[in-house]
């Protein structure tokens, strides 16, 4: 009982960490890029205004809009984004949420996103924003190959596509050699490409033709869902960072020691990828969309690649 108590506990402390973190995440990314490339940038430990202003204290609308299409469609995609935020372990795995972290639905969840957004911009005039959101679906779509690729390599090598099992893997066959890892690694370097385009999303003029309650809900969606990409990525990267947590763990001193160092390993990973994202970005590397695209299929396949030359030279 004490197992399952602490487990929900957890999952609630992950989940409120990532919503409450997310718009400072994004916010840190577009203040370090303006450094690397010499631009003028707010410190981003003073962006708290734009975040909770024009992000969350908008969601507050919900009560105050009178149609009924508005606030239903938006709200679909935060619920999908939390959701996704649940199932996706930040520094721990064994908790109530485990035998739902499936990778697949964790994909499935964030895709509804696009969805969501280009449904919302139907509702305005403004073809700014209806361009803007039609590319970002199609942008998403095109990127569901490397998905599958990602999906595929997992299974092969943990036999499941549920992100406890990957962890759990890792920590089992921890002398594995360099090439058992080369398959994740390069995976989830393929995943930088899927999470390129969100922090210029707030940046770009047709998010200017949506009124200012969907406009807050919107940017706070894709922040939440950048944060929870870098979450994933974070996990393929070094699986074994995360702790395991058994029903058999009973004493409390486990849990103490277990979640304070995985959170600090949880947010050292999020720098070191705002920082490697950062750099990408700011090189203009790959500006165009369909060239990312490939490079990221040509990275996930590359996996596949690896693992079965694994396999023969075993």
């Amino acid at each position: 009982m004490l197992f399952w108590f602490l487990s929900f506990v957890i999952a609630l402390l992950h989940l409120g960490m990532i919503l409450l973190l997310a718009p400072w995440v994004m916010g840190f990314q577009k203040w370090l890029e303006a450094k690397i490339q010499g631009l003028p940038a707010v410190p981003f430990w003073f962006y708290r205004r734009e975040l909770y202003s024009a992000n969350i204290k908008r969601l507050s609308s919900f009560s105050t809009t009178t149609s009924f299409y508005s606030p239903l469609l938006p709200y679909t995609g935060l619920g999908a984004v939390i959701i996704a935020a649940l199932l996706v372990p930040t520094f721990s795995v064994g908790m109530v949420t485990g035998s739902l972290a499936d990778l697949l639905l964790i994909i499935a969840l964030l895709m509804v996103v696009p969805v969501v957004f280009f449904l919302t911009a139907l509702r305005y005039t403004s073809l700014k924003s209806l361009k803007l959101l039609q590319t970002t679906l199609v942008d998403s779509l095109l990127f569901l190959p490397v998905l599958f690729f990602i999906a595929a390599i997992i299974h092969f090598i943990t036999g499941s596509t549920f992100l406890d099992a990957v962890v759990v893997f890792f920590h089992q066959f921890g002398e594995l050699p360099l090439m058992a890892y080369s398959p994740l690694l390069v995976a989830a370097c393929s995943l930088f490409f899927v999470v390129w385009d969100m922090p210029t999303f707030s940046q770009k003029e047709g998010i200017d033709g949506f009124g200012g309650s969907d406009k807050g809900l919107l940017l706070y969606i894709n922040d939440v869902r950048f944060l929870v990409w870098l979450s994933l990525i974070a996990l393929f990267l070094w699986p074994q960072s995360l702790a395991v947590l058994q029903s058999g763990d009973q004493d409390f001193t486990i849990w103490l020691r277990a979640v304070p160092f995985g959170l600090l390993a949880w947010v050292t990973k999020i720098f070191v990828e705002c920082i490697i994202l950062a750099i990408m970005r700011s090189l203009l590397l790959f500006s165009s969309g369909i060239y990312r695209v490939g490079i990221a299929v040509i990275l996930s396949f590359l996996a596949i690649i690896l693992y079965f030359a694994g396999l023969s030279g075993a």
